[in-house]
């Protein structure tokens, strides 16, 4: 049987001095690359997460088309607020509240066909446009009704203010 004689002290001294050697050289060796991997998969994670959350934002600019200089026609305005309409023409101006805790549509209707009717001249009376606007925190629908409303007394009728420009009350 082969017995293992213990290392003297030099020989231990010479195996650690080896190691740490190799130990260098390993170090040195790893110490020019750098493992860009971790670094690209978060940058990919970033790039995605922007991408899914970037709105894009379209802006639109309406320019009415209102006569200018003396005389002329203003259009006429229907203001959508959290308690009703405000109606106005070159006639005259006119609140119709909601009734009941809903917004009187009709009454939006008649309010707009009497100012018609109250129309002075003739250019008043053959206005074709009407601006109508949200004020304050207004559901979508009920901007949508008092535009269906402005155009027309009855379904098919169009003997409102059939040319409907949305407004942006600032």
């Amino acid at each position: 049987m082969p017995t293992t004689a213990p290392l003297s002290a030099p020989q231990r001294l010479q195996i650690a001095r080896a190691v740490r050697a190799n130990e260098r050289r390993a170090a040195n060796e790893h110490a020019g690359e750098l493992n860009v991997i971790p670094f690209l998969d978060i940058v990919m994670n970033v790039l995605m997460f922007v991408l899914a959350t970037t709105a894009t934002v379209f802006t639109a600019s309406i320019t009415p088309m209102v006569p200018s200089g003396r005389g002329a026609v203003q259009m006429a305005t229907v203001h959508v607020t959290p308690t009703g309409y405000v109606v106005a023409t070159a006639t005259g101006t006119m609140a119709v509240p909601m009734r009941a805790g809903r917004y009187d549509t009709d009454g939006l209707s008649r309010s707009l066909a009497a100012l018609r009717a109250a129309a002075t001249s003739p250019a008043e009376r053959e206005q074709r446009a009407v601006q109508v606007s949200a004020v304050g925190a207004v559901p979508y629908g009920e901007l949508v009704r008092a535009i269906d409303a402005s155009r027309e007394t009855r379904p098919g009728a169009h003997d409102l203010f059939p040319e409907v420009t949305l407004g942006v009350v600032r």
